[in-house]
């Protein structure tokens, strides 16, 4: 890989590290289930969606279990839900 690239995928890994981490704060901070309350809104779906294609890139939700339980329900509990 040439070094433009490599700094290409660096710059999206520390993207994705900062997002993640914003995203386990928040949920963490909130004490509900979902990012708006505890229904689903908008928010749950376009924000799982993106947070979803983490997974694309061969990254791991082990880092953050707040993130990962409220993806869980979005997938289990919420009808259309990717």
């Amino acid at each position: 890989m040439s070094s433009d690239v490599l700094r290409l995928v660096e710059e999206g890994d520390a993207a994705l590290f900062n997002a993640m981490t914003a995203l386990e704060e928040m949920i963490a901070a909130s004490g509900r289930k979902y990012l708006c309350g505890d229904a689903p809104t908008v928010a749950d779906f376009l924000i799982g969606a993106q947070a979803a294609d983490m997974m694309t890139h061969g990254q791991s939700w082990k880092a953050y279990p707040k993130a990962s339980a409220w993806r869980h329900s979005m997938f289990l509990e919420v009808p259309g839900f990717l």
